[in-house]
């Protein structure tokens, strides 16, 4: 036999769903903020190198993709929460 969800518990469940990709999302903007400072700290001890600018673009591509990502999913909970 299958129970059925109130609207309420399934609004619950969606929100809580999508704050957890919010959350997560953000967590993930950290690594990648994290590789840039320690690249800045190797250009800081050493100087700036040529094979740098290749780790800074890197870096900076899975940071705006992390960034995306985390803005997709603040996104889709504010479209959750104006329903």
């Amino acid at each position: 036999m299958k129970t059925e969800q109130t609207p309420k518990a399934i609004l619950t469940h969606e929100v809580d769903q999508q704050l957890g990709k919010v959350v997560g999302n953000s967590f993930s903007l950290g690594s990648s903020l994290q590789s840039l400072h320690l690249i800045r700290e190797k250009i800081h001890a050493r100087h700036y190198q040529a094979h740098d600018k290749e780790d800074i673009i890197a870096e900076l591509q899975q940071l705006n993709y992390q960034v995306q990502k985390l803005y997709s999913s603040m996104e889709a909970l504010n479209h959750l929460l104006k329903d």
